[in-house]
């Protein structure tokens, strides 16, 4: 493949970088970035864990947890009417698989 279809990726603080194939949003190995979704929220679920001593989002698909949180759709759609009162047009929302995936450890 050729380089313009990768990307490197740093965090600050963290002394390693990624390459990620832009086509597929993976780490040239395959795995997940440590950007991704999946991978922000197992370290949410570990956060939970240490806080709360419980993980509650530990077995169910991406999108269900989504779904559940009431305050982020309240506020999405929120930021949605107001774009659209704004005549900014309509939000152009990524494809449902984007979220569904397993979120289980």
């Amino acid at each position: 493949k050729q380089w313009y279809q990768r990307r490197v990726r740093g965090i600050l603080g963290e002394t390693s970088t990624e390459v990620i194939k832009t086509s597929v949003g993976l780490k040239t190995n395959g795995e997940p970035s440590r950007l991704a979704k999946k991978s922000l929220f197992k370290k949410f679920n570990e956060v939970c864990a240490i806080v709360t001593k419980s993980t509650p989002y530990q077995e169910q698909y991406y999108n269900a947890v989504k779904a559940d949180a009431e305050v982020y759709q309240l506020r999405k759609k929120r930021v949605f009417d107001g774009l659209a009162e704004a005549g900014f047009g309509s939000w152009v929302g990524k494809p449902i698989e984007q979220d569904l995936f397993y979120v289980g450890q």
